[in-house]
């Protein structure tokens, strides 16, 4: 039996190809938020506050649509003024974009059966992160933020698949290989006099260059300082550690980092 497919697997697409761009990252987010505060109880509670919509957004009715989402939108512009954030998107652009729309409609849909998609359950440390992404006033930003950390955490399990697969090279001790104490091709006691093809030493030195070069990284929102590749911005967590990449210019034959 294929698994349906959740809101939250919808928006994350939606994100992913949003591609950075903020604009669309700060749609998202509202719709987002929207669709949260419906849900929560807190649409109601603050359209009572401003005395408009008061009934729509009714937790025991309330149906999350185009129109509703629509209807919350202008409910948060009209609290914050004319400074607000929440220029849109309004009924016909939800409904006009496809995977938006499906969005919203899954978030109805999981509200009346009863089964939102669950948050998966975080550690310590990304609670904390989560909270200072919060307490950025910017919605936009906000979103950008969190799209960045996403980012993070697909280089961290790509890097974490690299790591895995040297661990289980025959010929290759990585705990040697970071403490220095290894050749990058040879390991004392090993069958196989080599593992990497001068070819493959190339490719690595590259993608060593390339986790060293800050005008790659930008494109990532990253950078490589203290030998680390890092978050270019807060809360500037480590992707790759300095042992990490020193491991791979060994792997590289690399001169000068053994």
């Amino acid at each position: 039996m294929v698994e349906a497919i959740t809101a939250q697997q919808v928006m994350e697409k939606l994100e992913a190809d949003a591609g950075g761009n903020r604009t669309r990252l700060g749609t998202l987010a509202r719709v987002v938020v929207a669709c949260d505060d419906m849900v929560s109880g807190e649409a109601h509670k603050l359209a009572k506050k401003a005395k408009m919509h008061g009934a729509k957004f009714d937790p025991q009715f309330v149906k999350i649509n185009s129109r509703t989402v629509h209807a919350y939108v202008k409910l948060r512009a009209h609290l914050d003024g004319p400074k607000t954030e929440w220029v849109g998107p309004w009924d016909t652009v939800i409904r006009a974009d496809k995977d938006l729309k499906a969005y919203v409609d899954l978030r109805h849909q999981e509200l009346v059966e009863g089964q939102p998609a669950k948050p998966k359950s975080r550690g310590a440390r990304s609670v904390e992160v989560e909270r200072i992404v919060d307490g950025i006033e910017s919605l936009t930003d906000r979103q950008t933020l969190r799209f960045a950390l996403a980012d993070a955490r697909k280089w961290k399990r790509d890097y974490d698949i690299l790591a895995a697969t040297l661990s289980r090279m025959p010929a290759l001790n990585v705990e040697e290989l970071l403490k220095g104490n290894a050749s990058p091709t040879a390991v004392a006691g090993s069958a196989s006099p080599g593992v990497l093809t001068p070819e493959e030493m190339r490719t690595l030195r590259k993608l060593v260059a390339r986790l060293r070069d800050d005008r790659v990284l930008a494109d990532f929102e990253l950078m490589h300082a203290s030998g680390a590749v890092k978050m270019d911005g807060p809360p500037g967590l480590d992707l790759v550690y300095p042992e990490e990449i020193g491991l791979l210019a060994r792997l590289s034959g690399e001169k000068g980092s053994g």
